[in-house]
C-alpha cells in the first residue's frame, strides 16, 4: 500500500506561490475566449506573507518579460499591525520593484484611515488619478 503525503509544504510559502501563480495564469489564459480584460489583484500580505508576495512578483517580472505587463496588475501590502518605519520602508521597497513593469501597489497603515493605492510618480506609472499621489481605494 502507498502512503500518500497529505498537503504540500508551504513553510515558505511555496505551496500558495504555486497556487497564486496558477490561478493568474489560468485567468489570462481563459479570458480571451470571454473577451475580457485582466485585472488581478492579491489582497492583505502581511509581513509573515512576504515570501508569498516575492514568489508573486517573482512570476510578474518573468512574465513582464515576455508580455510587457506583469502577471499581477496590483498587490496589497497589509502592515498596519508593524511599526510605521518598517511598513512604509518595506512598501517603498515593493514600489520601487513594481514600478518599472507599471504594477499598482496597494498599502494599508494605521496612518490613514483608509488604504492608499501608489505608484512611483514616475512617466512609467500607470495613467490615473493618483499619478505618484496617495489615492484613497
Amino acid at each position: 500500500m502507498h502512503s500518500y503525503r497529505q498537503g504540500v509544504a508551504n513553510k515558505s510559502q511555496e505551496a500558495s506561490i504555486a497556487g497564486a501563480v496558477a490561478g493568474a495564469h489560468y485567468i489570462r489564459a481563459v479570458a480571451p475566449s470571454y473577451g475580457i480584460p485582466v485585472i488581478l489583484h492579491t489582497d492583505h500580505c502581511a509581513k509573515k506573507l512576504l515570501p508569498w508576495l516575492d514568489g508573486m512578483m517573482d512570476a510578474d517580472e518573468a512574465y513582464f518579460k515576455e508580455h510587457q505587463e506583469p502577471l499581477f496588475s496590483s498587490h496589497m501590502i497589509d502592515l498596519s499591525e508593524e511599526e510605521v518605519k518598517y511598513n512604509i520602508d518595506t512598501t517603498a521597497k515593493y514600489l520601487k520593484r513594481g514600478a518599472p513593469m507599471k504594477q499598482w501597489l496597494e498599502m494599508v497603515s494605521p496612518l490613514f484611515p483608509f488604504n492608499l493605492s501608489l505608484t512611483d510618480g514616475t512617466k512609467s506609472a500607470p495613467p490615473g488619478p493618483t499619478r505618484g499621489h496617495p489615492a484613497m481605494s
